[in-house]
């Protein structure tokens, strides 16, 4: 597959973003990540990196679809933990429910660029032992500075 440039991906993202209402950024990738949302925020951050069109697509799809996930109230332990004044419970629910959080995500976003663009195919994601083992290692780093409310931290 064909590798696109940012400058060729610039338009595409830009185009479907707005399609959407959703903001965007891009960003140096240093997560191993080619793009996360913050939907709380109706933003999505994408990694400069040269991908095929079906990887663009598909990531930016469903880095919408936690925005639209967010906008409607689902998966809301996943989509709005707070990293100051959560409670052990808060946190517990983001862990339990990051994967059916993002496979969910994954399932509307396939949906969504289909009827969008019927002609684009969509790259399913966490299919793989290593991908979910990467949302592990994303889960656990990203909970280790959590502020705990009424709790000294360690």
């Amino acid at each position: 597959m064909k590798k696109m440039t940012m400058t060729e991906q610039w338009p595409i993202i830009s185009y479907v973003t707005k399609k959407f209402g959703i903001k965007w950024t891009a960003y140096v990738d240093d997560i191993g990540a080619s793009a996360w949302a913050a939907p709380e925020h109706g933003s999505i951050c994408v990694a400069i990196m040269d991908r095929s069109r079906s990887h663009l697509m598909s990531m930016l799809f469903h880095e919408i679809c936690h925005c639209i996930a967010f906008r409607t109230g689902k998966y809301v332990g996943y989509h709005d933990l707070k990293t100051k004044n959560c409670t052990r419970a808060q946190v517990l629910v983001y862990k339990r429910t990051a994967l059916s959080a993002e496979l969910y995500v994954d399932s509307m976003a396939r949906k969504l660029l289909r009827k969008t663009f019927p002609s684009e195919v969509y790259l399913r994601s966490y299919t793989t032992k290593e991908s979910r083992d990467w949302l592990k290692l994303y889960v656990k780093l990203s909970t280790d500075d959590i502020e705990y409310k009424g709790a000294a931290n360690d």
